[in-house]
């Protein structure tokens, strides 16, 4: 697995991922370990979380966010429009909110040393054709280079395999 989140990075995470991480019981851990920053949408996203019986979780993102370990912001227009303009048409219309969101942001050079982690295939594909791959990174291969380690299983979307498919 190659290396690629560095000291002094930031780690610009989707709501799917990050509910990856509090359900390995990871989430807290990672936010101590590097710069966490979502997307407005990802974070709301991400705070309506139900299970696959509906169970409704709280992830509790306003901790992480008071204690200054989760950083919250908004794309703007001429981000959002930036982004539309490179991708091929209708391609963005397939991505999620929360991640077109954040992908505009790490488009836009906002978060020159972030890395974008998602287990979405359209997002990591977006990354190819914006030529950023350099900057994205699976939850898995996020928790290795952070030295973070968990029992459980990941869903097959988080993992090294899985992104390197989409990028191949």
């Amino acid at each position: 697995m190659k290396t690629r989140i560095a000291p002094g990075s930031s780690l610009l995470i989707d709501a799917d991922a990050m509910i990856e991480a509090f359900a390995l019981g990871v989430r807290d851990l990672l936010a101590e370990r590097l710069k966490v920053v979502m997307g407005d949408t990802a974070r709301q996203e991400a705070h309506h979380w139900r299970d696959k019986w509906g169970v409704a979780h709280p992830l509790d993102l306003h901790i992480l966010i008071s204690e200054g370990k989760l950083t919250v912001e908004k794309a703007s227009l001429s981000e959002l429009d930036m982004l539309k303009s490179r991708l091929p048409e209708g391609f963005s219309r397939r991505l999620d909110p929360g991640e077109t969101e954040e992908l505009s942001m790490l488009y836009s050079g906002r978060f020159p040393r972030a890395h974008f982690c998602s287990g979405d295939g359209r997002a990591i594909e977006a990354l190819k054709i914006l030529q950023l791959l350099d900057w994205g990174v699976s939850l898995e291969g996020a928790l290795h280079d952070l030295d973070i380690r968990f029992s459980q299983r990941l869903r097959r979307q988080f993992t090294e395999a899985a992104f390197e498919a989409i990028i191949r």
